[in-house]
């Protein structure tokens, strides 16, 4: 009995998981701080530099997994896979 065991990228998965935390950490900001006048501190740095960043980080990397699942099938199979 054979298996047909599919090769990851484990990069790939790091790099998206590195993204949803990123997104996790912006869209929870309002929760994490105490007050609407603190803004400053080494947690708000952080999520600010990560505002916008992560997002469009995790859109490249499905594009990414996307693009190699798709490679090696003709275009009407991958037409059919995306959809």
């Amino acid at each position: 009995m054979t298996r047909n065991k599919q090769k990851r990228i484990y990069g790939l998965d790091l790099a998206r998981c590195i993204a949803l935390l990123g997104m996790v950490l912006v869209n929870f900001r309002l929760a994490m701080v105490e007050s609407s006048d603190r803004t400053s501190g080494w947690l708000f740095s952080i999520i600010t530099a990560l505002e916008g960043k992560a997002s469009a980080l995790f859109v490249i990397l499905a594009g990414i997994g996307l693009g190699i699942s798709t490679k090696d099938i003709d275009w009407s199979a991958a037409q059919k896979k995306i959809f």
